[in-house]
């Protein structure tokens, strides 16, 4: 799924193997327009978080499979940001520095929902802003 972007609230999927084809419109995002936000996944919902403006601070989801409608804003982060990483655990989402000054990491714990806020947990090296996320297998899984 691809959500939101410059003057955009849409939702838009892709279904793997995607090698040639085109995108197709599912839906939108109910909160403001998503720019500069960032995303990651439960095993069932997908997740927006932050943007430029108002609802920098919001978190908004929709469940898989995702054909129509609009997705629903379900909590907050601990503050605005935009310029976010994003990256998803079995059980938790992500969300990683932002704006020019931000260095915190905030966990989103599965199923959040309209009564949730992001918990701050940790701090990045230094603060960064405009980076990419991805998810992976725990560092104890992988070199053992």
């Amino acid at each position: 799924f691809i959500m939101g972007g410059s003057s955009l609230s849409s939702v838009e999927r892709i279904t793997f193997p995607f090698s040639s084809t085109t995108a197709t419109l599912k839906g939108n995002i109910s909160a403001a327009t998503p720019l500069y936000s960032s995303g990651f996944n439960s095993s069932i919902y997908g997740y927006c978080c932050g943007a430029s403006g108002i609802g920098a601070n919001k978190v908004s989801r929709f469940a898989f499979s995702f054909d129509s409608g609009n997705a629903t804003e379900v909590g907050n982060l601990n503050a605005s940001k935009n310029l976010t990483a994003g990256c998803n655990s079995n059980i938790d989402g992500f969300v990683m520095g932002g704006n020019s000054v931000i260095s915190s990491v905030e966990k989103v714990s599965f199923p959040f929902d309209a009564t949730s806020t992001a918990t701050t947990v940790g701090n990045l090296t230094q603060s960064k802003y405009a980076v990419c996320g991805c998810d992976g297998t725990d560092f104890f899984t992988q070199f053992n």
